[in-house]
Formats: C-alpha cells, structure tokens, sequence
C-alpha cells in the first residue's frame, strides 16, 4: 500500500533511502509498474536471493511467480506467448547457422 504523507516525511527525516511503489524496477520483467506499483512479495525457496534483497514483482508477474514461471537464478519471469516466440527464435537462429554452414563449407568444395 502507498504511505501517508506523515510516514513519507518520516522517512525522508529518518534518512532513509526510500523509492516510492511506482518507481521501483520489477525483478520479473524489468519495467516500472506506474499505474499499480510494484510491490514486495515473498521470496520463493526456489529463488536465488541476496540477503535482505527483497523480491519486488509489478502486478503482471505476481500471478507468474505464484505458477512458478520465473528462473530461479535471475528471477525473470515468463508467459507461454513470450516463451513460444522465444523459442521459435530460438529455433530459427539454428536453422540459419546450420544452413550459413552447409553453404560454407559448400563453398569451399567448389573452390578446391
């Protein structure tokens, strides 16, 4: 939930390094989350975590995160369609490198 004015001045007299719910990086996907904010959730034992380093999620990878799609060494999460694109991309990077090796070594037979 966001602070009330008199917690936000308590904290800026404190001292405290503060950044407000809807300036803070997601730890799923990277991006600022301005219409909900980003909010502090449980780490999953699964994750890999540096001490006190709390896991922000926006509201789009909250739900990812409790289906355990995410990695467990960075904390990225993902959605089937991503996943999918990802992985045809994947797929078509190889197509093309095996394909630039046959017209490679194509190549060379034709010189020698």
């Amino acid at each position: 939930p966001p602070l009330n004015l008199r917690a936000a001045k308590k904290k800026l007299i404190d001292g405290e390094p503060w950044t407000c719910n809807r300036c803070t990086r997601c730890r799923g996907c990277k991006k600022l989350d301005i219409s909900f904010g980003s909010q502090v959730c449980p780490a999953p034992p699964t994750l890999i975590t540096d001490d006190g380093d709390p896991l922000v999620l926006c509201s789009a990878c909250v739900p990812l995160y409790k289906k355990d799609r995410y990695c467990p060494v960075c904390g990225h999460c993902w959605d089937d369609v991503k996943y999918q694109k990802t992985q045809r991309l994947i797929r078509w990077k190889i197509k093309k490198r095996i394909e630039e090796r046959i017209n490679k070594s194509r190549k060379r037979r034709k010189d020698d």
